[in-house]
Parts: structure tokens; sequence; C-alpha cells
């Protein structure tokens, strides 16, 4: 029993997920959105096929999304799933969550991730820097700004 709330509680994230992933890329389609998500979080350090299989757990999500929404929320619940497309709930929120931080330092993702999928170069402002002197550079400044700021 504790199984099965622990699963409609999952179900119940999976569709604010997507609802929030749907909001940042306003695309049409769970291919377009599943292929902007994943080129929108390809870091420079990605490593061989991570984006690819970004795309496909994205795509593993919607369509546990989709039957959810379609009324087969049964046969989510008693689907015997391969390993590889088990609902990793974590790692949905972290996407959503990333996408967000995109969202918010990039203005709108759509332009942005409609370049990068056609093979163009685009500069993101990323949540994290892989540069580490930029990344301090970003620091130091944050600090000096804040300096002066009390907080009650």
């Amino acid at each position: 029993m504790m199984l099965h709330v622990q699963k409609l509680n999952e179900i119940d994230q999976i569709l604010d997920y997507f609802q929030i992933i749907e909001a940042i890329i306003p695309v049409n389609g769970n291919e377009y959105i599943s292929l902007y998500a994943a080129r929108l979080l390809r870091s420079p350090n990605s490593t061989p096929n991570q984006t690819f299989e970004l795309y496909k757990f994205i795509k593993d999500m919607y369509k546990v999304r989709n039957d959810i929404m379609h009324g087969r929320v049964n046969e989510v619940l008693s689907r015997k799933t391969k390993e590889s497309q088990r609902i990793d709930i974590y790692k949905l929120r972290h996407i959503a969550y990333s996408l967000a931080c995109l969202n918010i330092m990039n203005d709108q993702l759509k332009d942005a991730a409609t370049r990068l999928a056609l093979g163009e170069t685009v500069q993101l402002a990323r949540e994290y820097e892989t540069d580490q002197q930029e990344w301090m550079k970003r620091r130091i400044s944050a600090v000096t700004r804040n300096a002066n700021t009390v907080f009650w």
C-alpha cells in the first residue's frame, strides 16, 4: 500500500514538473520539448551521448505523463518497467529546476533552444560556471555588490 501511495505522489509531481517545463519551453509536442530541454541543459563539459541519454529520459517521462493525462493511471501504477525507464522523480525535478534557472538567467529560451538544435552557437548564462576564474569573478562581484546591504 505504501508503494502505491508513493507512486501516486510521484505521478502528481510528474504532472507539476512537466507543467513547469512546458511553460519554460513553449513548443508543441513532447518530441520538441524533450529535444529542446536536453539541448538547453547540455553543458560544454558533457560527455558523448550524455545529451542523447537526457533526451531519452525526458521522452520516457513524457510517455508516463501522457499515459496519466489520457486516463491510463492504473497502467502506470501497475507497469513493470525496465530499469532504464523507471521514474526518477529527483532527476526530473533537477531538470525542471535547471531549466527554470536558465529561463530566469536568459529570458526566453525558445529561440535559443531552436538555434542550438539547428547547430548554431548560443552563449547561455548558466547556473554553474564551467570556468573557475569566471566563477570567482562573479562571486567577488556579488560579494562587493552586497557588501553594504543590511538584512533585518
